[in-house]
């Protein structure tokens, strides 16, 4: 990245779809977009913005965050001294230490980052100077912006409605590779937010949740059908017969053949 001066430095950049585990930074970032990459997790007290074009989002130094971008997007990449934002914060009012935050849809952020582009293109008189009081005019503003919200728009949680969906797909896929992979890209989340947000929201892990929904209809099966238990095990989406036989065992306290057979009158819990 060009150094503009000791405190900014400035960029536009087409940045790629990416994740990446929690980390800090030694200088703040803030990126104006003006591009959308879709849903943006900040895995921070599980917070989770969609940013679009003209938000802009700061990542203080030493704030330890990971993240995880949806798809390639276009912004203006502008880099602080900790130094430089603290004194600008200071002088304008602004007290306290600073939290990852996001100012949503402010077209004056955006023409302000990209006239600092502009300017590090450029080579007249007085640079330097201009390109330090534009982005003290942007921290300022996104100081502003933030007071009284919290740092990111919403938290994200798995709704009835994300609920349903996943509960939908399982149940029309049990015979299919139902990785937490999967299951999280039906309500656009990574697989290591997903299964933190499906747990809390049912009290059970993606994996216990399918094996459970594979084992009702196994039994459905079973109650309703003639056919062999290598059939139903491979309609499920169990591996095998035994592996069916295993995990019937441990949940209902039978065999499918007691179930089936030695006991068929058996009511199961």
């Amino acid at each position: 990245m060009p150094e503009i001066t000791s405190e900014v430095t400035v960029e536009r950049l087409v940045v790629p779809a990416a994740e990446a585990r929690p980390h800090a930074h030694g200088i703040h970032h803030i990126n104006v977009l003006l591009s959308s990459p879709g849903r943006c997790e900040w895995r921070d007290g599980d917070l989770v913005h969609r940013p679009t074009v003209g938000d802009a989002m700061l990542w203080p130094a030493g704030c330890v965050l990971g993240f995880r971008r949806a798809r390639t997007f276009d912004c203006v990449s502008v880099r602080l001294a900790p130094a430089f934002l603290d004194r600008v914060a200071a002088a304008s009012g602004f007290n306290g230490a600073f939290g990852p935050l996001v100012v949503c849809g402010d077209d004056f952020l955006a023409r302000a980052a990209l006239t600092l582009v502009e300017e590090q293109d450029g080579a007249a008189a007085g640079r330097d100077g201009l390109i330090k009081a534009i982005a003290t005019t942007l921290v300022i503003r996104m100081l502003r912006g933030s007071e009284g919200r919290p740092p990111i728009s919403h938290t994200r949680q798995l709704g009835p409605a994300d609920l349903e969906a996943v509960s939908r797909y399982v149940h029309a896929h049990l015979e299919g590779d139902l990785t937490v992979a999967r299951l999280a890209a039906l309500v656009e989340l990574s697989p290591w937010h997903f299964s933190r947000l499906f747990k809390a929201a049912t009290g059970s892990a993606p994996h216990q949740f399918v094996i459970e929904k594979r084992l009702e209809q196994a039994r459905v099966l079973l109650d309703s059908t003639g056919r062999k238990l290598a059939a139903v095990a491979a309609e499920v989406g169990f591996a095998s017969q035994g592996h069916l036989a295993a995990h019937f065992r441990k949940r209902f306290g039978v065999s499918p053949a007691e179930y089936t057979g030695r006991r068929p009158t058996r009511r199961l819990p």
